[in-house]
């Protein structure tokens, strides 16, 4: 059986849950009470959106085995998913009950209230779950756009330092550090951020563009702006925001130099993209 569900996770991490599904119930067939082969199918119908599917599988492992700490956040994901938010912070008000050691419950709890739009709710549960422990993934990202709902930029700026303190590698508190540093002015900040980004994400086309526009802004190292804009049109071929942003780069290091490429056509003007939102980053 072990041998089934080695494949069923295989599967899954190849993205074909339906393949998954299969050897997992394979398991199943033989052992009907497998908490591990139905705790695999919960996370197979969540990647393929059948969530009421998935919400029954975590309820059924809960209703035989009460403390199990994974089905309850696979339950609580699922009713996310399905918009039931309150019915989801019950789920974790009980694993917090049934299982004090499950210190990412209360994390949880408030990103949920984040996603209802209940920012001070959010914001002492998320306080409340870091002095639990001190050490969890998204947590500072999460004050951080509580901070900037709040109008609080210095706090959203020190909030978004914490996170990247702890985990070096977090792209979008890099992302949203860099473009609060840009919108307040603060371009040698920003550079330094999305100089970590591109350092994280060398080949990610956000993390060239947004050192390109940055570099542009500042009207620094306009070669090496253009440079990235390119290989981030490369990377994510006809984006018109990159594209403008090459189409300016190059109007403007043309003025410098005879020997520039033409600049490329785009019909949209430059503009940052999309920031991380409330609640990204799962943990």
């Amino acid at each position: 059986m072990d041998g089934y569900q080695l494949l069923g996770t295989l599967y899954l991490r190849l993205g074909r849950p339906d393949e998954a599904i299969a050897a997992l119930e394979k398991i199943l067939e033989v052992n009907p009470e497998s908490t591990q082969a139905r705790m695999g199918l919960t996370r197979c119908y969540m990647a393929k959106g059948e969530f009421e599917t998935a919400l029954g599988l975590a309820e059924t492992v809960i209703a035989g085995a009460p403390t199990d700490i994974a089905a309850y956040y696979a339950a609580s994901d699922a009713l996310v998913e399905l918009g039931r938010y309150n019915e989801a912070v019950e789920r974790l008000r009980r694993l917090e009950e049934v299982r004090p050691d499950a210190r990412q419950a209360r994390y949880e709890i408030g990103r949920v209230y984040l996603m209802l739009g209940r920012i001070e709710q959010a914001r002492r549960e998320i306080r409340s779950a870091l002095e639990l422990w001190p050490r969890i993934r998204s947590a500072h990202f999460n004050l951080a756009l509580i901070a900037e709902q709040r109008g609080d930029q210095a706090l959203a700026v020190e909030e978004y330092g914490r996170e990247i303190e702890l985990f070096p590698d977090n792209f979008e508190a890099l992302t949203n550090l860099g473009i609060l540093h840009m919108q307040r002015g603060e371009l040698d900040a920003g550079i330094a951020a999305f100089e970590r980004l591109l350092a994280v994400s060398p080949d990610d086309p956000t993390s060239n563009y947004l050192l390109a526009r940055a570099l542009h802004e500042a009207g620094r190292d306009l070669a090496r702006a253009l440079e990235l804009a390119r290989k981030a049109n490369r990377l994510e071929p006809g984006n018109a925001r990159t594209l403008a942003l090459v189409n300016e780069l190059a109007r403007r290091t043309s003025a410098t130099t005879s020997s520039s490429p033409a600049p490329e056509s785009a019909s949209a003007r430059s503009r940052p993209p999309d920031r991380p939102g409330p609640g990204a980053g799962t943990p």
